[in-house]
C-alpha cells in the first residue's frame, strides 16, 4: 500500500476490526490519535530552544487555533511531521495485528 493510500485509510478497516462494537472502535481511534499526538509533542519539544519553549508554555491555556498558529509559525514542516507520525503509527499497528493473527 502506498503512503498516500495508507495515510487516508481508516485505521479500523486497515486492522480489519469492522465487526467490533462502535465504542471499541472509537477507543482504538482515540488511542491511536493520542499516540500520534504524544509523538508529535515529543518531536516538537526536542526541537525547541528555551525561548520558544517558554512562549509555548504561555499558550497552554490558549484555544486550539492560537496554539496551532504558533506551532505552524515555529515549525513550517509540522504538517509533514504529522503525516509521518500518522503513517508510522498505522504501520506499527498493522504489523502488530498481522503478528497477532499469525499466533
Amino acid at each position: 500500500m502506498n503512503k498516500i493510500t495508507l495515510l487516508h485509510s481508516n485505521i479500523i478497516n486497515l486492522l480489519r476490526l469492522e465487526e467490533l462494537p462502535l465504542d471499541q472502535k472509537q477507543e482504538i481511534i482515540d488511542k491511536s490519535a493520542d499516540l500520534v499526538q504524544h509523538r508529535i509533542v515529543k518531536r516538537l519539544l526536542e526541537n525547541l530552544d528555551k525561548k520558544t519553549e517558554k512562549e509555548l508554555l504561555k499558550l497552554k491555556d490558549a484555544d486550539q487555533s492560537e496554539l496551532w498558529a504558533f506551532l505552524f509559525s515555529k515549525f513550517p514542516n509540522i504538517e509533514d511531521m504529522l503525516k509521518e507520525e500518522i503513517l508510522n503509527v498505522k504501520k506499527e499497528l498493522i504489523d502488530v495485528a498481522k503478528e497477532s493473527r499469525q499466533k
